[in-house]
């Protein structure tokens, strides 16, 4: 059997020792046009990145589609193609194999269309129900539920709607808590947890820096020990190689910001520690204290008890714990030695 501790760290954890990162200037043989308020998405069943939309100030909108194959941009000739806009919002949705585009802006107004591309053609979707005409809201695919979902923007005012979009209908939530209206934010699904993290942003009241989490029913504020500054526009992607959330830059009222945050979301293991002798047969009937050394700065959210090894090995945290020591669901200020009481069966 095992007995597991399972906290949040405050600090980061060590890691595998890697080469320091390097942005690295690509030269390919042609270049899509200057642009801003673009929309890009990774096509997984393509292996290519998607980018259409945006503006430069001198041509206008650019509504053509480029794909980067990991070399070289290529531009596209679909036989149809979303009207010219910026500041749409884009995903790629795993249930479908198809990129999704909804809503932006042009000279015409906020949009409230939707288009997917299936990597040779868009092709626009027409639903009794939609989010209204919105522009520089949040999209994420949340890969527990499958579906995309879209936070907020600004349709015309400061929206805090939630939408999903399943492959064929858009479905507007009803969430019993949900973040303030903003447009501008940053927002990307964590798989570690298998929640949509949302940061930041602005809306009437100047620039945000909370934190939420959409679980695909409800959204929840988190209270991190530290937050990023306030800020919109920001990036916001997860990390697998290190399961956590990362925020890259975006701006103040003033400045333009090139800081990188991570955020570690669920439940880390402090350690594990055996009983029941090894070859015992099951069940093995014992009862054991189990201590785990617990580092200041850190907060423990949960205790979980696991099961490992033999098939019919089973145990369960003792009631009442006659720890004086006892584990608790606290942050800690010092490193302290503390205890699980565990009765195997």
């Amino acid at each position: 059997g095992m007995v597991a501790l399972c906290a949040q760290p405050a600090h980061a954890v060590p890691v595998p020792v890697s080469p320091l990162p390097t942005w690295t200037q690509q030269s390919p043989a042609t270049n899509p046009p200057t642009r801003y308020y673009g929309t890009m998405a990774y096509d997984a069943k393509t292996g290519n990145v998607v980018l259409t939309g945006g503006d430069n100030y001198t041509s206008g909108d650019l509504n053509a589609t480029w794909t980067w194959d990991g070399s070289n941009w290529t531009k596209k000739s679909p036989a149809h193609s979303p009207a010219v806009r910026y500041e749409g919002m884009m995903a790629y949705d795993a249930k479908t194999g198809n990129v999704v585009l909804f809503g932006g802006q042009n000279s015409g107004g906020n949009l409230a269309d939707t288009w997917v591309w299936d990597g040779t053609d868009w092709t626009e979707k027409t639903t009794a129900a939609h989010p209204n005409p919105t522009a520089a809201g949040m999209m994420a695919y949340d890969a527990k539920t499958g579906n995309v979902v879209l936070f907020g923007g600004q349709n015309p005012g400061d929206s805090s709607e939630t939408w999903t979009w399943d492959g064929s209908n858009w479905v507007k939530q009803t969430p019993v808590t949900s973040p303030p209206a903003r447009y501008y934010g940053a927002m990307a699904y964590d798989a570690h947890t298998g929640n949509i993290v949302l940061f930041g942003g602005r809306n009437a009241s100047g620039l945000l820096q909370d934190t939420w989490t959409w679980d695909g029913t409800n959204w929840t504020q988190l209270s991190p020990a530290a937050n990023p500054p306030a800020r919109l526009g920001a990036t916001m992607a997860y990390d697998a190689q290190t399961s956590r959330v990362m925020l890259f830059g975006g701006a103040t009222s003033t400045v333009l910001l090139n800081d990188t945050w991570t955020l570690p979301l669920g439940a880390a293991s402090l350690g594990t520690a055996s009983s029941c002798p090894a070859g015992t047969v099951s069940p093995c009937s014992q009862s054991t204290t189990v201590s785990f050394t617990v580092t200041s700065g850190t907060t423990i959210g949960a205790i979980k008890i696991l099961t490992s090894g033999k098939t019919g090995l089973n145990f369960k945290a003792t009631s009442p714990d006659s720890s004086s020591t006892l584990c608790t669901a606290k942050t800690y200020t010092t490193t302290t030695t503390c205890t699980v009481d565990v009765t195997f069966t």
